[in-house]
């Protein structure tokens, strides 16, 4: 369980419990001994002060005795922002007011919410990328994703790229999975727009654009809007755009008799008129379930920073940014999910929450889509 789970997961079983464990979990109300030298931002103590909060919010009235630290904590003008409103929500749910009516009482609250979102999940996505990139490989599911973070963070190059030429040549790791690799490829082969810095040696970048042209030229896929039929066909579409400018395979044809450069057109098309569509139009039918969006979102994240056209670059961040709009307001009550949208676990908890946490700046985990981890994308300030 990531770091944010695990806090709300501390509050469920001591919510079980004697009131004998509120006064430890307000201890940690208190700010370090220490002088925190990382300013707003950083992996400092402040998320154990947040923390601290949503365990208590979710005691509720057993909590009680610890009001006055919460207090103490939500009138420190120097407090983190997070924390104040931590505090704020805890004492609401311990005293039973909105809490509303006390975030009213935190100047700029809004904009300072928003600032201190962005500047964390910034921060807190290099540490992460950092920290996974270092961990010996966990192989499988896990292991792809770490190739990304070491691509990321400049760690173990060669076991990295001789990994993912072995994946290539093998003919790939599955529609998740390569999710992460054609990122992979984006952002860091010889001609990228991004970091064309040599990270992605060439025997690996050769390997990779072959095994992609040969998944392509397996069968036909059509274009759905959740989960593995858009994983398969956005990562189709990035992998044209590169092909189409390379003189190896920019005439080449597939065994359908199309060449890469006419595909690539056709794709674009397709997802211009998909990405319209269905933003108006529900957006996809797991979105808000307590199961499987988490595989859906990386497709659109590539999508909207990954490519080179700029209309699909623009309708991609839209659809994104509706989308954290959307998954928002479901946080107020419930889940959504349409008809076989295979909500999970009678919707308790949801495997997209550490990725939400993560982009929201509350720590959190890229689990295997390590798309987030390494992204530059921020949501939209009605999101947050």
């Amino acid at each position: 369980v990531d770091d944010y789970g695990m806090a709300h997961y501390i509050g469920m079983v001591l919510d079980r419990m004697a009131p004998d464990s509120v006064m430890p979990v307000a201890e940690l109300l208190e700010p370090s001994p220490q002088p925190s030298t990382g300013g707003r931002g950083s992996n400092d103590d402040w998320y154990g002060r947040w923390a601290a909060t949503a365990v208590l919010e979710l005691m509720g009235p057993k909590a009680k005795a610890a009001l006055p630290k919460l207090e103490a904590a939500f009138a420190d003008e120097a407090e983190d922002i997070d924390v104040r409103v931590g505090a704020a929500r805890a004492i609401a749910r311990i005293k039973g007011p909105d809490p509303f009516g006390l975030y009213k009482q935190i100047p700029d609250v809004e904009e300072r919410i928003i600032t201190a979102t962005k500047d964390k999940t910034k921060a807190w996505r290099e540490t992460f990328c950092q920290r996974e990139g270092g961990k010996p490989d966990p192989r499988g599911w896990g292991g792809c994703a770490r190739w990304l973070y070491c691509l990321s963070s400049k760690q173990d190059l060669d076991y990295t790229n001789w990994s993912l030429r072995v994946c290539a040549e093998k003919g790939g790791i599955g529609s998740f999975m390569d999710v992460n690799n054609i990122r992979a490829l984006v952002m860091y082969h010889s001609k990228s727009r991004f970091y064309p810095d040599g990270r992605l040696y060439p025997d690996t970048e050769a390997a990779m654009k072959d095994c992609f042209f040969r998944q392509m030229d397996k069968k036909k896929q059509n274009l759905w809007n959740a989960n593995i039929p858009m994983n398969l066909c956005s990562r189709s579409y990035l992998a044209l755009e590169i092909l189409k400018d390379d003189p190896k395979y920019k005439n080449r044809k597939f065994s359908q008799g199309d060449t890469v450069q006419e595909r690539y057109h056709y794709w674009r098309e397709k997802f211009t008129k998909h990405l319209e569509h269905f933003v108006a139009n529900g957006l996809w039918d797991e979105l808000g379930s307590s199961n499987y969006e988490y595989h859906t979102f990386p497709s659109y994240l590539n999508l909207a920073e990954l490519s080179a056209d700029e209309d699909i670059s623009r309708l991609a961040t839209m659809f994104m940014d509706i989308a954290l709009v959307e998954a928002a307001q479901q946080e107020i009550c419930g889940i959504r999910g349409a008809t076989k949208a295979r909500a999970k676990r009678g919707g308790l908890g949801s495997t997209w929450n550490p990725y939400k946490a993560m982009i929201y700046g509350l720590h959190g985990a890229a689990l295997y889509h390590s798309s987030f981890a390494v992204s530059e994308y921020y949501p939209p300030d009605a999101a947050i």
